[in-house]
């Protein structure tokens, strides 16, 4: 088993988003050696779910030291080093993937639309509906209804949702609202049928414009 390093500069990268974004690069490493992944203890349950367990094993995190402590006791692969000159929470991929060899986009993204087949779903509701997955980490994000069509019911996952479980529900889904948090990019990855927003001003990064933030799909920006 290796412990798998990913960075940007200095920032491990752990935080669901961007595990979401790496997966096809995890899956990459792990056709050659069984690969420890540490997430943080909020995130493991969703991504849990993304792997059998013969292929990623986790390990939550207590705190980033550890992580240090992790590389004393494994054999690891390093994608990132220290001194590289990415940008912290820069939300392009292309430079970790780089590093690996491999080209963020032209990885084709299918592999969670896959996995969700074989991962017990939710039930679907019978009455049209938009998907509102609101809150993010701290829970303090909201989305403003008025960009709802007021003629759908309003779901909205609990802040320890099981993402992946909710893949037949983000499908047929009428609308999808989102802010800048780990759900947008699960979606972007997975099928959909209905119309995507992205509401930009709910959760504002002042140091990422709205036009830097790379979707696969065609969002509606709301800005």
């Amino acid at each position: 088993m290796k412990l798998l390093v990913l960075k940007y500069g200095a920032e491990y990268i752990v935080a669901m988003g961007d595990t979401i974004d790496c997966v096809p690069l995890i899956n990459h490493f792990a056709k050659d050696d069984m690969i420890l992944l540490p997430v943080m203890y909020r995130n493991y349950n969703s991504i849990r779910q993304f792997w059998r367990n013969d292929q990623v094993q986790l390990h939550c995190l207590k705190s980033f030291p550890e992580y240090e402590e992790l590389k004393k006791k494994y054999a690891h692969i390093d994608v990132l080093g220290v001194n590289d000159n990415t940008k912290h929470w820069e939300l392009d991929m292309e430079t970790v993937y780089k590093a690996a060899g491999l080209s963020y986009h032209n990885e084709k993204h299918t592999y969670l639309s896959q996995r969700a087949k074989e991962v017990e779903q939710l039930p679907v509701p019978t009455k049209p509906y938009a998907l509102v997955p609101e809150g993010g980490s701290p829970g303090t994000f909201k989305i403003d209804r008025q960009f709802i069509d007021p003629a759908l019911e309003i779901l909205v996952p609990p802040q320890d949702a099981k993402m992946l479980s909710y893949a037949r529900i983000i499908e047929n889904a009428a609308e999808i609202h989102c802010h800048a948090t780990s759900w947008p990019r699960l979606i972007d990855k997975l099928p959909t049928k209905g119309k995507l927003f992205l509401h930009h001003y709910s959760r504002p990064v002042p140091h990422v414009p709205p036009d830097k933030f790379t979707m696969l799909k065609d969002w509606t920006r709301l800005l």
